[in-house]
């Protein structure tokens, strides 16, 4: 889920077969390397298996990414010709998210992604799930929020759920749906404007995200299920 939120739009289908490829357990097999190295390691490791070593020039760092790829266990790398690279901005390139993305299960493996989740939601809220997932200069805070309302809340709350036998799982769940109900603004897309048109929205209206998660779905149920004329009945 968090490769999929990293690689929308373009790039969705490789972010998904490199996470497949380079799975949690394989980079977790990195956790007993020094700490003033590993950072570079999950890098180096990710970059390699995405194929898109050759592309990151721009990476800071890149050659000795490179020659540390060379020691760690070898990973199959994807075709670069699976990567979307044609008129992608340079802040959005693959090969930089992809160093994001391995800074960010990096800061995780000492306890475990789902661990390391449920406790940024529990000590800082849906603020401390977003630092967490964070990694500038390769993430900014509004791909983090995204990740934060479609990947980490769903997926926290459905943990919580799922363990609300014990060990405070309930409280979790809670937990989740009270940072979902906060969560600010995402970035507006097509559907989002389209809807405020069709709903009589005022463009100066606070939206919340879930409010925004809401005309998504009213789109999908409304417009492309009933037609346009029906929506806002």
């Amino acid at each position: 889920g968090l490769m999929d939120a990293l690689g929308y739009s373009a790039n969705r289908k490789p972010f998904g077969a490199l996470a497949r490829r380079a799975t949690y357990r394989t980079l977790a097999g990195l956790r007993e390397e020094p700490r003033g190295t590993r950072p570079e390691a999950v890098k180096a490791m990710l970059l390699g298996a995405s194929g898109l070593m050759g592309s990151a020039d721009g990476i800071e760092g890149i050659a000795e990414l490179r020659r540390i790829r060379k020691g760690l266990p070898y990973v199959k790398p994807l075709d670069k010709r699976e990567w979307r690279l044609f008129r992608v901005r340079p802040a959005n390139h693959p090969a930089r998210r992809v160093v994001g993305a391995a800074l960010i299960v990096e800061g995780c493996l000492d306890e475990g992604l789902a661990s390391a989740f449920a406790g940024a939601l529990r000590e800082g809220g849906g603020r401390g799930l977003t630092g967490l997932m964070e990694a500038k200069p390769y993430v900014g805070v509004a791909r983090a929020r995204d990740m934060l309302v479609n990947v980490a809340l769903p997926f926290l709350h459905a943990y919580g759920v799922a363990g609300s036998s014990g060990q405070g799982g309930g409280a979790l769940a809670r937990a989740a749906l009270d940072a979902y109900a906060v969560a600010p603004k995402l970035q507006e897309n097509e559907i989002t404007r389209e809807m405020r048109r069709l709903c009589g929205i005022d463009g100066k209206a606070r939206l919340t995200a879930r409010r925004q998660q809401g005309l998504m779905q009213l789109y999908r149920t409304g417009v492309m299920g009933a037609g346009r004329g029906r929506v806002c009945e």
